[in-house]
């Protein structure tokens, strides 16, 4: 096994001395002929990189995600203006208070500039065309659509609870 391992060695190491060209057997390529072809090569792919201009007009940004596109869309075509509701994320609101046991179950949500706002089921809220789906005893229940690049309709839940300081005081 040894011998056979030190036997494909030797024969790799001549057919790599062989082949680095210091050998006088092989023809002969004038070298300005070289040269020539080299310089006029370099010559074409200059010129060819000078007259290409990238525009991205009617080009989707790459590092865009392809849903917030087609949502943005929906949202100009719907025509009515945007609710103090949707001008803010909803990571952004504040759940304060829900009135549940009623026909029509209320929340109450807090925006950054402190001013409050009710819900009820069907209320947009979000810049994400998301709706109330449902109020729960102690939760809401925030339904956001989106479109995914092979144009499947994908819905998002999000859970908005009141935070502990204000049930357990």
């Amino acid at each position: 096994m040894r011998s056979l391992f030190l036997i494909i060695l030797v024969l790799l190491v001549a057919a790599l001395t062989g082949c680095s060209g210091k050998s006088g057997g092989g023809p002969v390529v004038p070298q300005p002929q070289a040269q020539v072809e080299v310089d006029a090569g370099v010559q074409d792919a200059q010129v060819e990189e000078e007259n290409y201009v990238y525009t991205p007009v009617g080009k989707r940004d790459p590092f865009r995600p392809f849903f917030l596109d087609i949502k943005a869309v929906k949202k100009e075509d719907r025509g009515t203006p945007l609710t103090e509701l949707e001008t803010f994320d909803i990571e952004q609101l504040r759940l304060t208070s829900i009135i549940s046991g009623i026909e029509q179950p209320m929340a109450m949500v807090e925006d950054p500039t402190g001013k409050g706002h009710t819900l009820i089921v069907g209320t947009p809220v979000g810049k994400n065309g998301g709706r109330v789906a449902r109020i729960k005893r102690d939760e809401v229940i925030i339904e956001e659509e989106f479109i995914d690049s092979e144009g499947k309709r994908i819905v998002s839940k999000v859970v908005m609870r009141i935070p502990e300081e204000k049930i357990n005081p």
